[in-house]
């Protein structure tokens, strides 16, 4: 027999416990981030609010606005952007 059980917390995150009749397995779900760009900026969203973020790749590192808007003219073309922030799992893009 099989039981899942999850708890919702303030701060968005799932913990989920897994009973599989042999052991219980936990684990944290973190919520998602929506990232868009376009060849000069990047908006990093929560349910359609601006989330302050780090935007990482090609050795250079930007910070979003209260918004969550950035400048991504510091990454070259192509460059595989890592987003993150906390509380979130990470996201990633290639710039435009």
């Amino acid at each position: 027999m099989f039981q899942l059980a999850a708890l919702a917390l303030p701060n968005g995150s799932i913990d989920a416990f897994i009973n599989d009749g042999h052991e219980i397995s936990h684990q944290v779900l973190l919520p998602g981030l929506a990232v868009t760009a376009t060849k000069t900026a990047a908006t990093v969203l929560d349910d359609g609010f601006g989330v302050k973020a780090t935007l990482k790749g090609g050795g250079h590192t930007v910070t979003t606005s209260a918004e969550g808007e950035a400048k991504l003219v510091v990454f070259k073309r192509g460059t595989r952007i890592t987003v993150t922030a906390a509380g979130y799992a990470p996201a990633s893009f290639r710039r435009p």
